[in-house]
């Protein structure tokens, strides 16, 4: 295990009045169990492991100041102020440093309109994966076994300084049988029948995306050195990614006599 408790903050966060220690967790954990269900028969076993994962980020950014909002819902019409008293509510906290924005409409004080913080926070990731397996002694003659492999988890694919709404996410669950079954046609000849499926999904955007789109429906980003940070989003298209399922069958008969061994069989394979 590693974390927090254990790490110190780095140098950047240490030196920005204001900042805290971001969130950082490493957990990998597991457990297995197997044994016998019918005597010299028929076997299980089972496995599962965990990994809890939160990385620390401190991410620069640039907001607009309060008094930048109050001059911009003053100089709109009407009908667009609630669309920026949303946008603006977004920032949530918009103290800092003041900066100079190229422009600033606010007079002489150039530096009235942005604050420049250092935001801490941390990505979420963890995985599971859990494993069956039975074997099955059949005869003397004849053996079998099944395995079933589920991997799943949340993989962080975009954490947001502004607003955690727009935090992206990237499940990407793993599903896979396989089987095998053994034939002994006599001490010189076997057969192996290894009949295999997987499914995976690699799929990219917000745990909500009509909860995201309400928020901001698109991506405001600004120009320059100075320019605000980018406020919607990684990118508003949001990738959706795709899915993926093989299918494959190893069908093989060995023959062995003394020091030579005779291979062949056939492989048929499909995926989508």
């Amino acid at each position: 295990m590693n974390g927090s408790l254990l790490n110190a903050a780095d140098y950047f966060t240490n030196a920005t009045p204001g900042n805290h220690k971001p969130r950082s967790t490493v957990n990998h954990f597991g457990g297995s169990v197997g044994g016998p269900i019918a005597h010299d028969r028929l076997f299980f076993f089972f496995d599962s492991e965990w990994v809890r994962i939160a990385l620390p980020i401190v991410t620069p950014t640039i907001v607009p100041s309060a008094a930048f909002q109050q001059y911009v819902l003053q100089q709109l019409a009407s009908a667009s102020v609630p669309f920026y008293q949303q946008m603006f509510s977004l920032y949530g906290n918009t103290s800092g440093t003041p900066t100079a924005v190229l422009g600033c409409p606010l007079g002489a004080a150039a530096d009235g309109c942005a604050n420049r913080q250092s935001v801490s926070h941390s990505s979420d990731d963890h995985e599971q994966v859990q494993t069956v397996r039975v074997d099955y002694n059949i005869n003397p003659s004849d053996t079998a076994w099944f395995r079933f492999q589920s991997d799943t988890g949340l993989q962080a694919a975009w954490t947001d300084p502004i607003n955690p709404v727009f935090d992206a996410f990237s499940p990407q669950p793993l599903y896979s049988f396989a089987a095998g079954h053994t034939h002994v046609f006599s001490q010189n000849l076997v057969n192996y029948f290894n009949p295999a499926f997987s499914w995976y999904e690699s799929l990219f955007g917000p745990s909500n995306l009509q909860r995201t789109l309400s928020a901001f429906p698109i991506v405001l980003q600004g120009t320059g050195a100075n320019a605000f940070t980018p406020i919607g989003g990684l990118d508003n298209t949001w990738i959706q990614g795709r899915r993926a399922s093989r299918f494959f069958i190893n069908d093989n008969i060995a023959w062995n006599r003394g020091a030579h061994e005779l291979r062949f069989g056939t492989i048929p394979v499909s995926s989508a």
